[in-house]
């Protein structure tokens, strides 16, 4: 694994001051709409406004990196911890909301793994 995602999980956890036995129904909802609500909620808006304004995509830039980037668009590091303050009450709701938004980390490892294109 590379130091910056090293790096980032564990900022991640320090900031967030993240429970680990917080795991919990609210962690998988996090995790949901950030594996799979986020990037879906991307690549449909951005699919409709490509094709309403006849873009392509730019040369040399495939599929393949595509999912590189939903994938990584599906990492919670843009999610602030302190906005789980805000949106939810406090106590072992709000814990396993920072569980879910640590563990989103893990697409970025998953982006890491996925295969590259050889130039």
């Amino acid at each position: 694994m590379r130091p910056v995602a090293v790096i980032l999980f564990l900022f991640g956890l320090i900031r967030g001051g993240v429970d680990l036995q917080a795991f919990a129904p609210t962690t998988l909802v996090t995790l949901g709409s950030l594996w799979l609500g986020r990037p879906l909620g991307m690549v449909v808006s951005t699919l409709a406004l490509s094709a309403a304004f006849g873009l392509r995509l730019p040369p040399g830039v495939s599929l393949r990196d595509l999912l590189r980037i939903i994938v990584i668009m599906a990492m919670g590091f843009t999610v602030p911890a302190i906005a789980v303050d805000a949106a939810l009450p406090g106590g072992a709701m709000q814990e396993a909301a920072r569980m879910g938004l640590v563990l989103s980390f893990l697409a970025g490892a998953a982006a890491l793994l996925l295969p590259r294109r050889a130039d």
